[in-house]
């Protein structure tokens, strides 16, 4: 089992684990838009703080700099739900 507990150390995880999986694009713009608008804000909190207002609020902040399509589209929603549901190791 991981010893990963923060969002980033346990999306890092997930990448690391599905990108041989993903297309190289996929997994690049997985991680390249994690790092743009994922981890500045959430990053180092751990899963267990993380609670639908703090993903709002960061997805607020994606949309007030125009990128409006990200967060409309599943591809934000996805990076910010998938990793937190089971570390993983269990998927």
């Amino acid at each position: 089992m991981s010893s990963a507990t923060t969002f980033k150390a346990v999306t890092e995880e997930y990448h690391e684990k599905k990108a041989g999986d993903w297309s190289k694009v996929h997994a690049a713009q997985f991680l390249r838009c994690c790092e743009k608008d994922l981890f500045p804000w959430i990053g180092a909190l751990p899963l267990r703080d993380i609670n639908a207002p703090i993903l709002l609020n960061t997805l607020r902040r994606v949309e007030a700099r125009g990128a409006t399509q990200m967060v409309r589209e599943p591809l934000l929603r996805e990076r910010c739900g998938t990793p937190p549901h089971a570390p993983p190791s269990s998927r």
